[in-house]
C-alpha cells in the first residue's frame, strides 16, 4: 500500500454531441443536462413518462431540460513522483446554465465524500487543492 499523501481534485470540461443515448443498464435516457433534470424520471417503464420528457426537452424555444453540450468531468491526482495519474470521479452532461453557487455545492460534495468515504481521505490521504479552469464550473 502507498503511504498517505496530498491530493487534487480537477475538473474541466469535454465537448459532447448533443443527443440523447439509451442507456441499457439503467433503461434511461442519457445525454440531457444534470442542471434541469434533477427530480426528473428519466427512466424508460411507461409511455406518458416519456411523453412528458420528450415535451421538456422540445417545448418551443424554450425548452425545461437540455441537451447536455459538454460533460463536465472531474478526477484525483495524488501529490508524489510515482502513480500520479489522474483517477476519474465524476461526470455529468451540462448545458452550460449553471450558476457560481451550484458549482461551490457541486465542489463541496466531492471534498466532503473524499473526508467521509473509507476509501478516500482515510486510505489515501487529505484533498490540498482544487484545479478549475473556470470555464462552466
Amino acid at each position: 500500500m502507498l503511504p498517505l499523501c496530498g491530493h487534487s481534485i480537477l475538473i474541466d470540461e469535454i465537448a459532447l454531441e448533443e443527443h440523447p443515448v439509451f442507456i441499457k443498464w439503467l433503461n434511461s435516457v442519457g445525454g440531457l443536462c444534470c442542471e434541469h433534470t434533477k427530480g426528473m424520471n428519466l427512466r424508460m417503464t411507461d409511455v406518458p413518462g416519456l411523453r412528458t420528457l420528450a415535451e421538456a426537452l422540445f417545448q418551443g424555444p424554450e425548452p425545461t431540460i437540455h441537451f447536455a453540450k459538454e460533460a463536465t468531468v472531474a478526477g484525483i491526482a495524488a501529490f508524489r513522483a510515482d502513480h500520479y495519474n489522474v483517477k476519474p470521479i465524476f461526470s455529468a452532461g451540462t448545458c452550460k446554465k449553471e450558476t457560481a453557487p451550484s458549482c461551490v455545492e457541486f465542489i463541496q460534495a466531492l471534498l466532503d465524500t473524499w473526508k467521509e468515504c473509507p476509501d478516500g481521505e482515510k486510505r489515501h490521504g487529505p484533498i490540498w487543492s482544487v484545479a478549475s479552469d473556470g470555464d462552466g464550473v
